[in-house]
């Protein structure tokens, strides 16, 4: 068991947390483990432990649907007796008798037809240059007349093969069907009494009438996702930098390492002022850490060695 006087001095240690009840007393002085002279401890309260789990919860239960079931039919044949003695109404038809005609459309006639001439092309050598010509005699001054050799070229000529002509051309009378149809009796209606005959006809008749029948109608089920408590919150014992474990370096280093991290801990001197107790704070408020002042979990963070 801790002396009063320890007891006292680790509740001046703990600093806000010092501020729990009078009730809670005992549960905050028990001795943290291998604690050494010198050390200074907190109480530092872990959350709960939370797992997310599937699970399968029924959202609409098994039921049954009535489902209608239509009458089936099937056609059958049966025989019907109809006695004598009816009158049915004969109607013949009228009669026609139906007779094709040729009609002329266009009489026959002649037309004339023009035929364009016919030609052929030909290649004709003509000549181009011919006669004489002068030319120097050698070992002289004098001239001498020579022939000239003659020059030819050749030329595409058309020649007529065929003249143009006229042709008469006999076309012939053109006809069109045309059907008559005439009337050669009119439809008559008689009365007719019939004896006793029997008649065949297809009728109707009912198989299985309608009804309804129960189809299963499966439950419907969904996944819901809830966070389960796999370890219930406690209070562990941490360690935490005081005036008795800390000489100015380290808080001087502290004080730089907030700096860097963009909160402001005033002079970087070395003393644990209340400006750097604020910018402690609101760096464990900003990444989630449990703001008990300079706890190793804190100065790790930082990057800055624990006390030795």
């Amino acid at each position: 068991m801790a002396s009063p006087l320890r007891r006292l001095a680790l509740l001046l240690v703990l600093g806000t947390s010092a501020a729990a009840s009078a009730s809670e007393l005992p549960a905050l002085i028990a001795e943290p483990p291998a604690a050494r002279p010198g050390e200074c401890w907190t109480t530092v309260l872990v959350p709960p432990v939370l797992e997310r789990r599937s699970e399968s919860v029924l959202k609409t239960p098994a039921t049954v649907r009535l489902e209608p079931v239509p009458a089936r039919y099937e056609w059958v044949e049966e025989t019907v007796v109809k006695p004598a003695g009816e009158i049915d109404l004969l109607v013949e038809p009228a009669v026609y008798e139906t007779r094709e005609e040729q009609v002329l459309v266009s009489p026959a006639r002649t037309v004339e037809k023009r035929i364009p001439p016919r030609y052929r092309y030909e290649e004709v050598k003509v000549p181009v240059q011919q006669g004489t010509t002068l030319r120097p005699n050698a070992g002289s001054e004098a001239l001498c007349v020579v022939e000239a050799p003659v020059a030819w070229r050749i030329e595409r000529r058309r020649v007529l093969v065929e003249p143009a002509r006229v042709e008469a051309l006999e076309q012939p009378a053109r006809y069109k069907t045309v059907v008559h149809k005439t009337k050669i009796k009119d439809a008559v209606t008689r009365r007719v009494q019939r004896g006793e005959r029997r008649i065949t006809r297809r009728v109707k008749q009912l198989v299985e009438p309608a009804s309804t029948r129960e189809v299963p109608v499966p439950a419907v089920y969904e996944t819901v996702e809830t966070l389960v408590q796999v370890q219930p919150p406690r209070s562990e014992w941490r360690a935490v930098l005081c005036g008795t474990n800390a000489d100015r370096e380290q808080v001087r280093q502290l004080q730089a390492a907030l700096a860097r991290e963009g909160f402001d801990p005033g002079p970087v001197d070395g003393a644990l002022g209340r400006q750097t107790q604020e910018a402690l704070l609101a760096y464990q408020q900003a990444r989630g850490l449990a703001p008990l002042g300079f706890t190793r979990e804190t100065l790790d963070r930082l990057g800055i060695a624990p006390p030795g």
